[in-house]
């Protein structure tokens, strides 16, 4: 069985080739990525606390939020030809909405595009399909996907002299297209990937060019080390 996260799913085919995925998931040959800046990682943290417990009327989104901010969300595995794939991460946020359905919410630091809730959309998608398929527990109806958007505006000073400082910014809500169907097919797809053979090397991958250059480099190298007989 194979295990991929509802935050991998919006990088396939985005930026990583068949290659790539296939060595991560397989071999444990994860890509190399740009580290993130520590304030991206407190700003998910001070979004995650901010927003629990509290209500999004303001936000267009009505519903409560839950306190719990370490949410792991685990799918009952699926059957495919090839093989089983279950889908497991942790979520931002869950909103019980007041009809008893809930929401899933993702915190994200940016300034929104055209795009942004395209991008997005394999990942939240993820989190539902875990929500209406766990393994364990009853599942629970989601009625909703929604980006919770802050864009950083300015630095300023604030008269409370325990935390005189503070960094400003506007703060939007995205709704996202719920596919359950194109979750299933992803999912299908990612199988026969993940179950199958090594891809062979795309070429419009600069990874996957790097890594065949430095294996020739590596091969010269051992060549010429060779001691004679």
């Amino acid at each position: 069985m194979k295990r991929l996260s509802p935050h991998a799913l919006a990088h396939f085919n985005q930026d990583w080739c068949h290659r790539c995925w296939w060595l991560q998931h397989n071999r444990e040959l994860k890509p190399p990525g740009m580290p993130f800046p520590e304030v991206t990682r407190v700003a998910d943290d001070s979004m995650k606390a901010a927003f629990s417990g509290t209500r999004l009327d303001w936000l267009g989104i009505p519903g409560t939020v839950r306190t719990d901010t370490k949410l792991w969300l685990q799918s009952a595995p699926k059957d495919f030809a090839c093989g089983q794939i279950e889908i497991a991460g942790y979520a931002d946020a869950i909103a019980d909405m007041d009809d008893g359905t809930v929401a899933v919410i993702d915190y994200k630091m940016t300034t929104p595009k055209p795009w942004t809730a395209t991008r997005y959309e394999p990942q939240l998608n993820g989190y539902a399909y875990c929500l209406e398929n766990p393994v364990n527990g009853l599942p629970e109806k989601v009625s909703a996907l929604w980006l919770v958007c802050w864009t950083p505006g300015q630095f300023a000073l604030s008269p409370d002299t325990a935390h005189p400082q503070a960094f400003m910014g506007t703060v939007c809500a995205i709704q996202v297209k719920q596919d359950p169907e194109a979750t299933i097919a992803r999912m299908s797809h990612h199988a026969d990937l993940l179950f199958g053979p090594l891809p062979n090397p795309s070429p419009e991958c600069s990874l996957c060019g790097y890594m065949s250059r430095a294996a020739l480099a590596v091969k010269a190298i051992r060549e010429s080390e060779k001691v004679p007989a």
